[in-house]
């Protein structure tokens, strides 16, 4: 019965990181975080 527990937490897991990318992905902010970062860390 663990597995079963385990398997839905994974679920639950996957659904919500493919919600938050896709959330991202619309609103095209998907990556720019990290580009912006990164033209921090070099500018400065």
């Amino acid at each position: 019965m663990h597995w079963l527990t385990l398997s839905l937490f994974m679920g639950a897991f996957a659904a919500a990181a493919a919600a938050w990318e896709g959330g991202g992905v619309r609103d095209g902010t998907w990556g720019k975080a990290a580009a912006i970062r990164e033209a921090t860390v070099r500018t400065s």
